[in-house]
């Protein structure tokens, strides 16, 4: 097979991206993974949020962090970047979904999909190293109070995780999950610093589970490579463009040929490209493409302690979780001692159906104590 050319290339190197790389490498096809990031040893990772270049992902200021943020009119999004996608960023927790899921009337009457998925969340779990978190820290013992306090506290439970605690804190483990084909592993030392990237050698990132995996199996991963145009050929195969990420003056990279393509850049990415794609190469893309997009239904609330003699920042980045009620699901979030930049970002709370009711509501409450916004932007000691 010619250079560059392919049974099937991979847009993306994330949960999606990995996951169908391995599986196709186990059935012989050839794969390639584009990767739009850089590619990242744990001692790569920046040691606080404040290392701007090494932490957020803004190629137009010479940033090939971990951390992109989307910004639009309403809503805030918060994705991954790099070789292994969202994994390097996300916060482990790795939950199955209940019953009223799998039961929601838009796809309850095609199968039975608890029984036709609980193999494969069977399955995930074992392959991401998922165990239930054994430290409780402050942040836990907080929410329990809660919890109880609020009558719902059968509701609390420690999180499942997608990282390696071992024997303990610190403590190096020849290779627990693939019978010696992956990486030795060290204890979670619980940093709270999951959100900034792993340097302890403890969460279970892709790039030491299915993407390992995969490349050990032979597939090829083009990190600071990312795709600009998808279209197909005559013969019913694909062209892939792409361009260097890091290169300025947006010269065209690789060109890739693939029987078969599949797009896996993150929710928000892969339908920005479709879209593209749709307008421009590949006009017969469903009418219907984004008319179901919907966030995570996620709200980052802070709270500030009025006092520092207890340490928040220890433990994982979730280590739990209750519900004040059935629709509702709350859990204590943390960044690593001094990763505070991303406390910029937090305002005042507020409230309404519409952005304009909002944004009223930003202004009676700015209006009513000024000195807030003032609060709000000391993020010394925020995490």
């Amino acid at each position: 097979m010619p250079k560059n050319e392919f049974d099937v290339v991979v847009i993306g190197s994330g949960f999606g991206g990995s996951v169908a790389a391995l599986r196709l490498r186990e059935k012989g096809y050839s794969v390639a993974v584009l990767e739009a990031g850089r590619r990242f040893e744990d001692k790569d990772f920046p040691k606080t949020s404040w290392r701007l270049r090494k932490f957020l992902f803004a190629p137009a200021l010479g940033f090939y962090g971990i951390q992109r943020i989307h910004a639009l009119p309403d809503v805030l999004i918060l994705a991954g970047a790099g070789v292994g996608g969202g994994s390097l960023v996300y916060a482990n927790t790795l939950y199955q979904p209940d019953d009223k899921y799998f039961n929601d009337p838009q796809w309850k009457s095609i199968t039975d999909w608890k029984s036709e998925l609980t193999p494969y969340y069977d399955l995930a779990r074992r392959m991401l190293g998922v165990e239930l978190n054994p430290y409780f820290s402050p942040s836990d013992q907080a929410m329990k109070e809660v919890a109880e306090e609020m009558g719902v506290g059968h509701t609390f439970t420690l999180a499942p995780l997608g990282i390696h605690f071992g024997k303990g804190e610190g403590i190096e483990s020849a290779d627990p999950y693939f019978g010696g084909v992956g990486p030795s592993r060290t204890g979670c030392t619980n940093c709270g610093s999951c959100m900034t990237g792993c340097r302890n050698n403890a969460k279970n990132t892709l790039p030491k589970n299915y993407l390992g995996l995969a490349e050990n199996a032979g597939a090829k991963v083009f990190p600071l490579t990312t795709a600009t145009k998808v279209e197909q050929l005559g013969d019913g195969s694909w062209k892939i463009t792409t361009k260097k990420t890091d290169d300025p003056f947006g010269s065209r990279g690789t060109t890739f040929h693939a029987h078969d393509v599949v797009i896996a850049a993150g929710t928000y990415n892969t339908q920005k490209l479709m879209h593209k794609f749709k307008a421009t190469t590949l006009p017969k893309i469903s009418d219907s493409l984004g008319s179901l997009s919907r966030t995570n239904s996620e709200a980052l609330t802070g709270a500030i302690m009025p006092t520092t003699k207890i340490d928040f920042s220890r433990g994982a980045a979730i280590t739990s979780s209750f519900y004040p009620s059935p629709d509702t699901h709350v859990e204590p979030v943390r960044y690593g001692k001094g990763s505070n930049s991303m406390g910029l970002l937090q305002t005042i709370m507020t409230d309404g159906w519409t952005s304009k009711a909002r944004r009223k509501h930003w202004m009676q409450q700015f209006l009513a104590k000024p000195s807030l916004f003032l609060t709000i932007l000391n993020v010394r000691k925020w995490s």
